[in-house]
């Protein structure tokens, strides 16, 4: 992700460390949001969603320990890896994961997981420019798919 959306969200988002909590003490590595710009409108609203069920006041606990470890991009879809969570926050981190399978990691307009050498979602624009024009089949659980409350 470019360094101004980066920045927009550390800066928003006070769970999202400015240092990478999976190096070792003592080593300082810059937090980084490894994929690309097409999906930094998902990762705001997670965000924001997140927050809310972490301002409640029975979550104060959660609240204290909650941090986000790491962003990246694997196998097509969005990877958000945290500290701790519950069954709220887990849900609205499956359901992101879901979206991103249907999101230009480029561009953010609707696309699909391509294969051909790396797995990447891509529109149609973005796959074409990338050669990657095979789509690559996801198959979701019925209860999994229940439980972000979505029907494919």
């Amino acid at each position: 992700m470019n360094e101004e959306n980066t920045r927009k969200l550390l800066e928003r988002f006070s769970f999202i460390p400015r240092a990478n909590p999976l190096y070792p003490r003592g080593v300082v590595m810059p937090m980084s949001i490894d994929c690309e710009d097409g999906w930094f409108n998902l990762l705001w609203k997670l965000c924001e969603d997140i927050e809310r069920i972490l301002l409640k006041p029975e979550n104060g606990r959660l609240k204290e320990h909650f941090v986000v470890d790491q962003i990246k991009e694997k196998y097509a879809s969005l990877r958000f890896y945290v500290s701790c969570l519950d069954d709220g926050i887990d849900t609205l981190i499956d359901r992101a994961e879901y979206d991103s399978c249907h999101t230009c990691e480029v561009c953010g307009e609707p696309g699909n997981p391509r294969g051909g050498g790396w797995y990447r979602t891509l529109c149609d624009k973005h796959a074409l420019e990338r050669g990657q024009m095979n789509v690559w089949e996801l198959k979701w659980d019925a209860k999994y798919l229940e439980r972000i409350g979505e029907k494919e």
